[in-house]
């Protein structure tokens, strides 16, 4: 009789949570270095624009230079930029969304193959690998192993339930 290895190898949250972040580091670099790179752009973008707006003050002569500021966030500066920052937080949520998708979908099938591996190394050869059905490109490694499963299980019978 086959043994579910989801159950009897159920996951804790602080390990889950660890491997995490290990995992995502790449994903964790990648906003920070996007966040960087936008932070740079914006202070070029904010630097053209201001001594652009100083040289029309010098060719037309219209505004006061001390009220510069408060010409230049008028309405429509304002809503851009809550646009540009309301974006930027998407922008981050969704490499957070693909990030934490991306880690399911490719580390999910390795959880499983590893305790699969140490209830085998243990000795439990009525253990088996459960994959989830999405995960097709990893069904002739689970094929393989499940039937390695019951050839040790064939040849050394099997032991008393894990403690």
């Amino acid at each position: 009789m086959a043994v579910d290895t989801r159950k009897e190898n159920g996951r804790k949250l602080g390990p889950l949570i660890r491997e995490f972040f290990l995992a995502t580091q790449f994903g964790v670099q990648l906003i920070v270095v996007t966040l960087i790179f936008l932070g740079v752009a914006g202070f070029f973008a904010f630097r053209a624009f201001t001594e652009q707006y100083a040289q029309i003050q010098e060719i037309f002569k219209v505004v006061d230079a001390s009220l510069q500021h408060e010409l230049v966030m008028n309405d429509i500066v304002q809503r851009n930029m809550i646009g540009l920052i309301v974006s930027v937080f998407v922008y981050i949520g969704a490499m957070i969304f693909f990030i934490v998708k991306s880690h399911h979908k490719y580390t999910g099938p390795l959880v499983a193959v590893t305790k699969f591996t140490q209830s085998m190394t243990n000795g439990y050869y009525s253990a088996r690998v459960n994959l989830r059905k999405k995960d097709t490109h990893m069904r002739d490694l689970e094929k393989a192993l499940n039937e390695m499963a019951m050839e040790l299980e064939r040849r050394h019978g099997t032991p008393d339930k894990p403690a």
